[in-house]
């Protein structure tokens, strides 16, 4: 807990999520020490919220903390 990050939560990862949010959690990940924590979807979202591509867009090549 006392990592110092921000911790997040995604209820919903679908196109809209991709195309609007993540943008800013990964401008937020390069700026602060934010970590996307948890994502809640449909199963059959689950392939595509597992996949490397979705978090690397949304998280950055960091892993979502910041500047280090």
């Amino acid at each position: 807990m006392g990592d110092g990050r921000v911790r997040l939560i995604l209820v919903g990862c679908d196109p809209h999520a991709r195309r609007v949010y993540f943008p800013v959690l990964r401008r937020l990940s390069e700026e602060l020490c934010v970590r996307l924590s948890l994502v809640v979807d449909l199963r059959l979202q689950e392939d595509i919220v597992r996949s490397r591509p979705v978090q690397k867009r949304c998280l950055g090549p960091n892993g979502g903390c910041g500047r280090r």
